[in-house]
């Protein structure tokens, strides 16, 4: 081997990750800034997430249709959830999850799918829409302003994304700045 196709092999060993790296950070750029949609989306290895429409609310009502029903055991009917204690209310967050890399995604969408941290580093859960609804006689004037929710099991192939409302209960005045998606994997979204 000559002096000159040594210095040519370290060359091209150092061109590789540097190669590598800039194709990441453009990749990353990307996929974090606004697509055409206008959506911000944080990027996982397989999956991307954008949350939009923060929204409070003291309940959510949605009305289940009996051929389309969304929770399990549901007939068809209206229904309203309000928080567990009256000292909480909602923050509710439109998720979207795009497939990016896997060839197939199942995304188990429950309790542990995802998690809201505040400025104070409190943790909250989601809730599970099917279990905290009461069917109601009548439809709420608010019906479906949170429709479609995100919940349960979602089969997602590459290329395709899912979205929905995610509830959270939290104290009045909660300022949320993270929202950890936690399904398949990990993926942190700034909220401010």
């Amino acid at each position: 081997m000559t002096i000159n196709s040594l210095r040519s092999s370290k060359a091209l060993l150092l061109l590789v990750p540097a190669v590598v790296v800039v194709i990441t950070i453009v990749l990353v750029y990307i996929f974090t800034r606004s697509d055409d949609t206008g959506l911000e989306w944080a990027v996982g290895e397989a999956l991307l997430l954008s949350v939009v429409a923060d929204r409070t609310s003291e309940k959510v009502a949605y009305t289940e249709l009996v051929d389309q029903p969304f929770c399990p055991d549901a007939q068809g009917g209206h229904f309203v959830i309000e928080p567990s204690q009256e000292d909480k209310e909602f923050q509710a967050f439109f998720v979207y999850v795009y497939n990016l890399n896997s060839t197939s995604a199942l995304l188990q969408v429950g309790q542990n799918a995802a998690e809201l941290v505040d400025s104070k580093g409190n943790k909250y859960s989601p809730v599970d829409p099917c279990e905290a609804s009461v069917e109601i006689d009548t439809p709420d004037p608010e019906d479906g302003l949170y429709n479609p929710f995100m919940w349960g099991n979602i089969d997602l192939p590459q290329g395709h994304q899912v979205e929905g409302w995610m509830l959270f209960e939290v104290p009045p005045g909660t300022d949320p700045v993270t929202f950890n998606w936690q399904e398949t994997e990990r993926i942190t979204a700034g909220l401010q």
